[in-house]
């Protein structure tokens, strides 16, 4: 029997902001002070915490209205209303047998399972992904789910 001793954790975040971020060479605390909000309110929306627009519409709030101002953004280019539109968990945890993955890191150190390796870790986070989309969509109505399947 398999101890499943190792934790893996994956955490869900606003790229989109994040690189609009590095780009303009601002940190979080000056992003924070130039639009006049608290930086834990910075850290919370991009890490997908709270909705940028207000319930029900595609009407910004004030601080991503702010924040969008000074990178020199427009709103959606930064707070797409797709990555809103969808209840994302803001972890996903899985726990695996050490043991087996430290001989495949092994392997794949030793060049043993080039490909293999490399197959089976995207097979796996394949697998991932399809079951957190699928309960992800699970609790839409069949109409929205049925239009983010389309896309």
């Amino acid at each position: 029997m398999m101890v499943k001793d190792l934790l893996a954790v994956v955490t869900f975040k606003n790229g989109l902001l994040r690189d609009a971020m590095e780009t303009s060479g601002l940190s979080c605390k000056e992003v924070a002070a130039l639009a006049g909000i608290n930086r834990n309110y910075l850290y919370a929306l991009g890490g997908l915490r709270i909705n940028p627009y207000k319930k029900g519409s595609l009407t910004p709030i004030k601080a991503a209205a702010a924040i969008a101002e000074v990178l020199d953004k427009d709103v959606g280019e930064i707070f797409p209303p797709s990555l809103y539109a969808v209840d994302i968990p803001r972890r996903i945890e899985k726990r695996y047998d050490s043991l087996e993955v430290v001989s495949l890191l092994e392997a794949k150190q030793q060049k043993l399972l080039k490909s293999s390796i490399n197959a089976g870790e995207k097979a796996i986070y394949q697998a991932d992904i399809r079951r957190i989309l699928d309960e992800a969509l699970g609790t839409l109505i069949p109409r929205h789910e049925k239009i983010l399947k389309m896309r």
